[in-house]
């Protein structure tokens, strides 16, 4: 005998959220193994033994949890693939707090007999120990990662409460929504079409895997009857950016642009409810344009926050446009949505203190003025004493060939 989809339906409500990379899940069960790493040794004609401390152990977790609805197969897959990219990725758990951690043994998961859209998983993580990280940049990682997830919660608490009241159950304002969900996804629906896309994937698989989820995604968008199921599918969409094993700046360029539909949003929502029809798929249009601006913003700081510039005027020149998006965040957040406009500040503090952190640290740039057209080898060796730093020369000035570089140059200082 199979169990109606509805009797698991409401399960997420009754248990806590854990995430991994971004990726959401419910989490049912969790432990864990802590202590020392011993080297027990006994002699011959010793009464008694000599215990040898090696140090801490790697703590190990092991969690237990699901995935539930339509969306339930996409999620697992973007958790699949999200295990499978190589080193640390952000862990955060409703005790554990936010780890850096690798997941060990790979994501195991099985589907209920008889049971439809609802995926258990079992994931072991081991916490990840690097010597040569800075604990103020991982620390930093944890925080936003942590004021990510409840950003994108608020938000989508928020618009489903603003916007149940104007949906009303008509068909022609959910639609209005829906359409506005479309257009927010359709930079990225282009960009995953593009020759650049292809070229700056991973394999083959990472394209049709991405262009699988998107697909699902936005068929549930498109087909959504009421505005959770709205709230739904939008959240979904930055989880298929944050855990693809595309580069961080490759993350970036495909993140930025989901802010666009913010252009067309009315910077003002009334809080009487318009009466006719169009009034209210125009107020829904606006909500759900916020929406998809406070659902982009958390993952952004996430991607940002293991962004590496190259020197400091890459690191202010991110700090700006990303003042530019949360200025006009902070001026739509509504009043109603309890705790965004907060949380829109604590997550911007974060995140432009560890831009400002990576700026200071970095190079300042300088422009040179050289004699005459040298190699980048030459130019290294004269303006470092060290040849081997060639290579950056050449990144800074897009060179078209080592051999001859312009003679006015773009450099670090040190």
């Amino acid at each position: 005998m199979s169990f109606p989809v509805s009797l698991v339906d409401g399960l997420p409500g009754q248990f806590l959220e854990c995430s991994f990379r971004g990726i959401p899940f419910a989490v049912t069960k969790g432990s864990g193994t802590n202590g020392r790493k011993t080297a027990v040794h006994e002699y011959p004609m010793k009464d008694g033994v000599w215990v040898e401390d090696l140090g801490r152990k790697g703590r190990q977790f092991r969690i237990s949890g699901f995935m539930v609805g339509a969306l339930g197969y996409s999620q697992r897959d973007l958790l699949s693939r999200a295990c499978e990219i190589p080193g640390p990725g952000l862990l955060v758990h409703p005790s554990l707090g936010a780890i850096q951690a690798v997941c060990v043994n790979g994501l195991q998961w099985s589907e209920r007999e008889g049971v439809f859209n609802v995926i258990d998983l079992e994931m072991e993580f081991v916490e990840q120990s690097n010597l040569f990280n800075v604990i103020q940049t991982t620390a930093a990682h944890a925080t936003i990662g942590t004021l990510s997830a409840s950003t994108s919660l608020i938000s989508s608490n928020g618009f489903i409460a603003s916007a149940n009241p104007l949906a009303g159950g008509s068909d022609a304002v959910i639609s209005a929504a829906t359409a506005t969900g479309t257009a927010w996804a359709a930079p990225l629906v282009n960009f995953s079409k593009s020759p650049t896309f292809v070229s700056k994937a991973q394999s083959s698989q990472s394209i049709s895997d991405f262009r699988v989820s998107l697909n699902d995604i936005l068929s549930e968008m498109g087909s959504a009857l009421n505005v959770e199921e709205i709230a739904s599918a939008m959240s979904s969409l930055p989880s298929v950016i944050t855990g693809s094993d595309f580069s961080v700046s490759d993350k970036m360029q495909m993140l930025f642009p989901l802010f666009n539909i913010l252009d067309a949003a009315d910077e003002t929502m009334s809080d009487n409810l318009p009466v006719t029809i169009s009034g209210k798929k125009r107020m829904l249009s606006s909500m759900a344009s916020y929406l998809g601006g406070f659902l982009s913003i958390g993952p952004l700081c996430e991607v940002i926050s293991q962004y590496k510039p190259d020197n400091s005027l890459d690191a202010l020149g991110l700090l700006q446009k990303l003042k530019v998006i949360f200025e006009t965040l902070v001026i739509l957040a509504p009043d109603s949505w309890e705790g965004l406009s907060e949380n829109l500040f604590n997550l911007r503090a974060q995140t432009v203190n560890y831009l400002l952190n990576q700026a200071t640290s970095l190079s300042d740039m300088i422009e040179v003025d050289a004699p005459s057209s040298l190699p980048s080898l030459a130019l290294a060796q004269i303006l470092y004493g060290d040849g081997s730093r060639s290579s950056e020369i050449e990144a800074e000035n897009q060179t078209v060939h080592p051999a001859f570089m312009p003679s006015n140059l773009t450099v670090k200082a040190q």
